[in-house]
């Protein structure tokens, strides 16, 4: 690879408009699509359903999909990367919000990246059953986190 200065390896910022669908009211995380270009995933942060929404180019609404066995006690991160199954893309929803020190145990849900030919005609939500819960503690006591990264190996 070329020596860049690090601002030349990326394009400037640019909008693409408000997001159409109406349900993302308080987005929290955004994980660019890796089956889908120029497509990302998104959530909504605490007390919204278990559902995450792909966003289109022109921030068109490409899809709702609720997350199976999940809940959204103060979900904060998303990302995308590998998993257990070479090959497959992996969604990691990081529920790892913790405002009030109230949870003992943080989760991070992990599932293949869904595909858009699981939707059905009526454009309604598509479930995804069977995510992945990974449970962890750390070692020192309840904390209030904010970001997810995966290693992509």
């Amino acid at each position: 690879m070329q020596d860049l200065e690090l601002c030349e390896l990326f394009e400037g910022p640019f909008a693409a408009g408000e997001p159409e669908n109406s349900a993302i009211d308080e987005a929290s995380g955004l994980a660019v699509s890796r089956a889908y270009p120029g497509h990302v995933w998104t959530h909504n942060d605490s007390g919204d359903f278990n559902r995450i929404f792909l966003i289109g180019p022109d921030a068109e609404d490409a899809g709702t999909f609720c997350i199976e066995p999940s809940g959204n006690r103060n979900w904060e991160d998303m990302a995308i990367g590998p998993g257990p199954a070479v090959g497959i893309n992996y969604l990691y929803i990081a529920d790892i919000g913790d405002n009030g020190s109230q949870y003992d145990v943080n989760r991070i849900f992990r599932f293949p990246e869904p595909s858009l030919a699981d939707r059905d005609a009526s454009g309604g939500m598509i479930s995804i059953v069977g995510a992945e819960m990974i449970q962890f503690r750390y070692p020192d006591g309840m904390k209030d986190a904010e970001t997810l990264m995966i290693d992509p190996g």
